[in-house]
């Protein structure tokens, strides 16, 4: 599952030229049609970062015995 989402974000980045959805301007193509796909697409990619991270923080509470940190 994971290295499906790393995929994704990686197909995104190549897609739109740059490792962060924020700097996407949706607002750039000409019509209405293609500025509503690019704020879906955005908006999927943005959905892709935060489950990478909620696995992120996931396998760190399972190795931390449910810590963030170290204890």
């Amino acid at each position: 599952m994971l290295q499906n989402l790393e995929e994704q974000r990686s197909e995104y980045e190549e897609l739109f030229g740059t490792t962060n959805p924020d700097s996407v301007s949706v607002f750039d193509a000409g019509n209405h049609e293609t500025i509503h796909e690019r704020m879906n697409a955005v908006s999927e990619w943005k959905g892709v970062i935060r489950d990478i991270r909620l696995y992120e923080l996931a396998r760190q509470l399972s190795q931390n015995d449910g810590h963030l940190i170290p204890a």
